[in-house]
């Protein structure tokens, strides 16, 4: 089973996933962004943060799917990750 949990900056995206790690067998799939990061935030569980310049070149590298400019960031996810998925597994996306 996957969750996609969506919605704008301080929706409580984080917070839902937080509840669900905890109190279930879910794995997090991580995404990348340009963003810095915000207080609390963990390299590799909340993003994986790049400066915009070597996130341009993955994606010119064609190693970044789904990316998106939100707020003048740059936000996407690394394919080899979205090739490793295991459909056994639950995810939160």
């Amino acid at each position: 089973m996957n969750i996609v949990f969506s919605g704008p900056s301080g929706a409580g995206k984080g917070t839902l996933t937080e509840m669900f790690l905890k109190n279930s067998n879910f794995k997090k799939f991580t995404t990348c962004t340009t963003r810095k990061p915000r207080e609390g935030e963990k390299e590799g569980f909340d993003y994986f943060f790049y400066d915009k310049e070597i996130f341009l070149e993955k994606v010119k590298a064609q190693e970044m799917f789904n990316v998106k400019e939100y707020g003048g960031n740059y936000y996407g996810s690394l394919e080899k990750d979205m090739d490793n998925i295991q459909t056994t597994k639950n995810v939160i996306f």
